[in-house]
C-alpha cells in the first residue's frame, strides 16, 4: 500500500487487475489514466537479501565489524518481467515499486535494470513509506512525471555509490 498512500485520490485507482499480462496472472496497481496515459505496476517486497545480511551479522563476532552488503540486485526485478505486457510508455507506463531495507549498489541496480525487457519495464521505483524514492526510468520526461504521481521526492537513501 505504500505507493498508492501518495497517488492523490481522485486519480482513478484498480488493484489486482486481469487481463494485462500472459496467462491468468495479475497486476498489483492500475492508474488512470493521468495525463492521457495508464500506470501499471507491480509491488515488490524484497527481504531475501536483508535476512542474508542478518545472518552473516549474526556470525560475526559481537566486536567485529561487518562486512559490506553483498546481494544480487537481479532479485529485486525477479518476476516482474513475465508480468507486463509489451506496451509504448506514452500510452501505459509500466514499471515496479520495490520496498527493500537494504541500500542497492546503484551500478549493480542501474545495470540490473538496463538488462529488463524495454518494451515491457519502464520504470523502477526503490521506496516505502517514507515521503522520498529513488526512481530508475528510461526515458528522462517520465522522472517528473513518476515524483508527481506519486507526489513523492527523489532520494538516494535507498542507494550507495562504491568508491
Amino acid at each position: 500500500m505504500a505507493p498508492i498512500i501518495r497517488v492523490d485520490p481522485s486519480v482513478p485507482a484498480e488493484f489486482e487487475v486481469s487481463g494485462l499480462s500472459d496467462g491468468n496472472q495479475t497486476i498489483d496497481w492500475v492508474l488512470g489514466p493521468v495525463s492521457g496515459r495508464k500506470v501499471v505496476f507491480d509491488v515488490k517486497r524484497r527481504v531475501a537479501d536483508f535476512i542474508k545480511q542478518a545472518d552473516q551479522f549474526a556470525d560475526d563476532a559481537p566486536e567485529a565489524t561487518p562486512a559490506p552488503p553483498d546481494h544480487d540486485p537481479a532479485i529485486l526485478f525477479r518476476s516482474v518481467e513475465k508480468k507486463l505486457l509489451s506496451n509504448d510508455p506514452a500510452s501505459s507506463l509500466q514499471g515496479v515499486w520495490i520496498g527493500t531495507d537494504i541500500k542497492q549498489d546503484a551500478a549493480k541496480l542501474l545495470a540490473e535494470f538496463e538488462v529488463l525487457d524495454k518494451a515491457k519495464v519502464h520504470f523502477a521505483i526503490l521506496g516505502d513509506w517514507e515521503r522520498d524514492i529513488y526512481i530508475l526510468v528510461r526515458r528522462p520526461e517520465d522522472r517528473q512525471f513518476l515524483l508527481d504521481l506519486f507526489r513523492s521526492i527523489e532520494s538516494a537513501r535507498f542507494t550507495f555509490n562504491k568508491p
